[in-house]
């Protein structure tokens, strides 16, 4: 059987055979001979967004600086393995300042590619993809949550899929934590942009706004709150097949030691036909698995 290539964007990773970094398996049906770990590009500072571009080349999010919480600014980074052996050969930077830096989150639907940071002064910024082989990324709009005094959870994760019924049109979500580390969020927040949709955001929320392509530009609408009572739901993806939005929410950190938690993190999912129904209510902070 023909190795599968498990290919890796990473600081520094060297595979020694003896040392191995981590292993393959878990369960009886996964043969840890049919995996071969390679480092697939080093150097990369802060690597926290990827995605696979139309050629099954690699776009990487990376932060600019020498300090992830502190960076200004990111670049968005195409990583090219040409001869399929598992490591990049070439590396093009695209886009070289990408606003607010400490990225955490880059998605893509068609030709339309989505960064954010986490926290304040890093706006969700929405870029065109030009064609093969160049892949040119220019800058179209931004949506920016405007943080007043602290904010423990602020938002860091996007994922995106196209709307039911709606061509040219896909459904943006992303996350608002909670402001506190065990208490409900009393305090709401503005969302601003510059593609026509701003409100209000409550936060231990997802939210889900409209994005519509027009071919030169883009608009924002129907900005809606779909999930509540969540800590802070750092991570989301959707199933490839059923649609399901899968997420999952970080547990609250101890009362006397933070490094001791008071509850476990979790993972939710949210089924696609209530998607855009009644806001689903995870419970935070009154319902959790200690």
């Amino acid at each position: 059987m023909n190795s599968i290539a498990v290919a890796l964007a990473a600081l520094c990773l060297i595979w020694r055979t003896a040392e191995a970094q981590f292993t393959v398996g878990g369960d009886t049906r996964v043969n840890p001979g049919d995996f071969e770990i390679t480092t697939f590009a080093g150097g990369l500072n802060f690597p926290l967004g990827m995605a696979l571009l139309p050629d099954g080349s690699i776009l990487v999010a990376v932060s600019n600086g020498s300090a992830f919480f502190s960076s200004s600014s990111g670049s968005l980074i195409r990583l090219v393995d040409g001869d399929n052996d598992g490591v990049a050969e070439s590396r093009t930077v695209l886009f070289d300042n990408v606003p607010g830096g400490g990225l955490t989150a880059l998605r893509i639907a068609s030709n339309l590619v989505f960064t954010t940071g986490q926290g304040r002064g890093k706006p969700i910024t929405i870029y065109r993809l030009g064609v093969s082989p160049d892949f040119e990324l220019t800058e179209i709009g931004t949506l920016s949550i405007d943080y007043s005094g602290s904010w423990l959870h602020p938002h860091s994760a996007l994922a995106v899929r196209p709307t039911l019924g709606e061509p040219n049109s896909y459904d943006l979500f992303f996350q608002l934590g909670s402001s506190e580390n065990f208490a409900t969020t009393t305090l709401t927040l503005s969302l601003t942009s510059t593609i026509g949709v701003e409100g209000m955001l409550n936060g231990d929320a997802i939210y889900m706004v409209r994005i519509t392509d027009h071919g030169f530009s883009v608009t924002g609408s129907n900005l809606t709150q779909i999930a509540t009572g969540l800590r802070n739901a750092a991570g989301m993806a959707f199933h490839p097949i059923t649609g399901d939005l899968y997420l999952e929410d970080n547990g609250i950190d101890g009362l006397v030691d933070p490094n001791e938690p008071l509850s476990a993190d979790e993972l939710n999912v949210i089924p696609a036909e209530k998607i855009d129904g009644e806001i689903e209510d995870f419970g935070f902070p009154g319902n959790y698995i200690a």
